[in-house]
């Protein structure tokens, strides 16, 4: 998970963990309201129904029976099981039954269970109707007049209704609750998003910039406005940037500069090597001769990467001329492997060209060879007796695509990314076929061509396979 995934989900954290601790206090403050309010509202509606009961206390007074009705009317329904009113002898003066015209408990005694409890009562009860878990509650105020106990009134509560309604209260509370806590956790979430987007947006152009940096674009800076530890940190890594570039320049210049103090004296070498051998100055032993080719081999690898390092930093300073025109790929590759003709029958090693006529690429006719010249040169390194370099191409997505193939020993897979580095070689492979001295530019130098050719360049390989190297040049106008 990224940064802005990390700092999104612990803000989201956060606000969840305000939002619960904030609203469960409230919830449960609420419930506890709502239930008080509730028991309040029935202790009054029994406390009514009590006095308006004993300020007539006789079985077929008129004014109780009506307003027993009006309260089972108004009762939300199935909420009241039923409702009484006992006289001081504990006997039935009013029921609900009453209202259906059934008076049979008229002046019977009560024999209920919660009845009995609420007669027996100095005072009013909140109990279950019957044997304790009874599924009714009674509320039973007790009224006097002076000293003397008027009477008892009972309600009892269905507590199937009264659980129905709490959870009702309950659901209620719930969504009022996620109406505010899910707006509340939605704008953390934005916010979260768009802190984390803040802080990583600045994070990302320096892992942008390091990249490009990584590739040897040392021009690459950084914008950045803020004056905050990431604005420091981009400041510090243009500096670094500018110092790297400045470095990498004189690194150049001095390389471009000795190695051009160094031709003259090898061009001078060189000659007098080709003068000795030739016998002009006198005649040379075998021996002589060995050495003088010992010289010269030595002479001549110290001329190509000298040649090397002066094309390098004419690529990368931008001064190689390139000449962009209509190039015969097939005869390009003839004159190639021409070349290396007779080093392949030296190695037993079988060229092959499988470019068809009339296959036209836009390139610079000399910068096109020398990357063919370089790669075929190293597949042969790096080919065994027996075995194949070939040469092919093909169209693709608008790219000429050219591969060079070997049935050589292959790149170990966690060693590829050092190729294209300068003076970068693979251990693993090094003089394992043949004993072979390179520069390690001829990879690093057809990757400059190609990219000034506006193209790229890449390799496939399988240890102890083989390899295979290509690069695409966009097709344009040829």
């Amino acid at each position: 998970m990224g940064i802005t995934g990390k700092l999104t989900a612990l803000q989201a954290a956060f606000a969840a963990l305000i939002a619960f601790g904030t609203l469960v206090p409230v919830w449960m403050s609420e419930q506890r309201y709502l239930a008080d309010l509730e028991t309040d509202r029935q202790n009054a509606e029994v406390e009514r129904f009590a006095r308006v009961c004993s300020a007539s206390p006789k079985a077929d007074a008129a004014t109780p029976l009506a307003y027993l009705q009006t309260m089972v009317l108004v009762a939300p329904p199935g909420s009241i099981s039923y409702a009484a009113f006992l006289g001081a002898d504990g006997k039935f003066l009013l029921h609900t039954d009453f209202l259906g015209g059934d008076r049979t408990l008229a002046g019977k005694p009560a024999l209920g269970e919660g009845a009995r409890r609420a007669i027996e009562s100095p005072s009013g009860l909140r109990q279950p109707a019957g044997k304790p878990g009874d599924p009714e509650l009674v509320s039973s105020p007790v009224f006097y007049s002076g000293a003397k106990r008027v009477g008892t009134a009972l309600i009892a509560y269905d507590s199937t209704w009264l659980d129905a309604s709490a959870k009702r209260l309950r659901s209620d509370s719930i969504r009022r609750a996620a109406m505010v806590a899910l707006p509340g956790l939605a704008a953390g979430l934005l916010a979260a998003l768009a802190l984390g987007r803040a802080l990583t947006e600045p994070i990302r152009r320096l892992a942008a910039g390091a990249r490009e940096v990584g590739r040897g674009k040392l021009d690459t800076r950084i914008e950045s406005a803020s004056r905050d530890e990431l604005g420091d940190l981009a400041r510090e890594f243009n500096g670094m940037a500018a110092k790297l570039a400045e470095l990498d320049e004189m690194k150049d210049s001095f390389f471009a500069q000795i190695t051009h103090d160094l031709r003259n004296p090898l061009s001078a070498t060189l000659a007098y090597i080709s003068l000795m051998e030739s016998g002009a100055q006198g005649p040379v032993t075998d021996a002589q001769r060995k050495s003088l080719r010992i010289m010269e081999d030595g002479s001549l690898y110290l001329n190509e990467l000298i040649g090397n390092i002066l094309d390098l930093s004419k690529l990368e300073a931008g001064r190689l001329d390139l000449k962009p025109a209509r190039v015969d790929l097939k005869e390009s590759v003839s004159a190639v492997l021409d070349l290396q003709r007779a080093r392949a029958l030296e190695y037993g090693v079988a060229l092959e060209s499988r470019v068809a006529d009339g296959a036209i690429l836009r390139s610079d006719a000399d910068g096109l060879k020398r990357v063919l010249m370089n790669l075929a040169t190293n597949a042969l390194k790096f080919t065994p007796k027996g075995g194949t370099v070939t040469v092919s191409h093909s169209v693709e997505n608008g790219f000429d695509r050219v591969e060079v193939s070997d049935t050589g020993i292959g790149i170990p897979a966690e060693k590829i990314g050092q190729l294209f580095k300068k003076f970068s070689q693979i251990d693993e492979t090094r003089n394992v076929v043949r004993d072979a001295r390179g520069t390690g530019l001829g990879l690093v130098i057809c990757k400059q061509l190609v990219e000034a050719h506006g193209g790229s360049i890449g390799v496939r390989s399988v240890y102890k396979q083989g390899t295979t190297f290509f690069f695409l040049l966009p097709r344009g106008e040829v």
